[in-house]
């Protein structure tokens, strides 16, 4: 497979992360999506440039920043 694709990176009912709330411990809602894209090579291992981060928090889904970005505007 080659193109543009979307990988769970991080998933918290995979990982069973519990965090502590008001009404005793629940699991967290955190998710890591990571855009990448894989390019086939004959012979050898595919090669995959990561190219965006995204997190979601319930209902909403959030571009995470650069470091570039985050680096600017401290």
């Amino acid at each position: 497979m080659s193109g543009l694709e979307y990988v769970v990176a991080y998933d918290p009912l995979a990982m069973n992360v519990q965090i502590d709330s008001p009404n005793g411990k629940e699991f967290s809602n955190v998710w890591v999506i990571k855009k990448q894209d894989r390019a086939k090579r004959a012979g050898q291992e595919d090669q995959i440039t990561g190219l965006d981060f995204y997190y979601v928090v319930g209902d909403a889904i959030y571009r995470a920043p650069s470091v570039a970005k985050i680096m600017t505007n401290r």
